[in-house]
């Protein structure tokens, strides 16, 4: 209980609760403070990692759709691509 008070305190944008631990979604401008924060008030933060995601995801759909997912699969698998951000919203089709 008195972690879940600690968590409330902050920004966060999702939290699940688990049967021994939770998961909290950060905002990423203050990810690392945020983190340093949970630890100095006792919280034990068994991983943290930094991910981007999308707030305003951009429909598109028929030929565009087909185009533009022949263009990410390529990209994705291409040797020199090490990281690939997308705010496309796919069709359920297609994913």
């Amino acid at each position: 209980e008195k972690t879940l008070e600690i968590l409330l305190e902050e920004s966060f944008i999702d939290l699940e609760e688990g049967e021994t631990s939770f998961f909290v979604e950060l905002p990423g401008a203050d990810f690392t403070a945020t983190c340093e924060r949970l630890r100095e008030k006792g919280l034990k933060l068994i991983s943290q990692e930094f991910s981007k995601v999308a707030i305003t995801k951009m429909p598109v759909a028929g030929e565009d759709e087909i185009k533009l997912q022949a263009f990410y699969d390529k990209l994705d698998t291409h040797d020199d691509v090490q990281a690939l951000y997308c705010n496309v919203e796919w069709s359920e089709d297609s994913e």
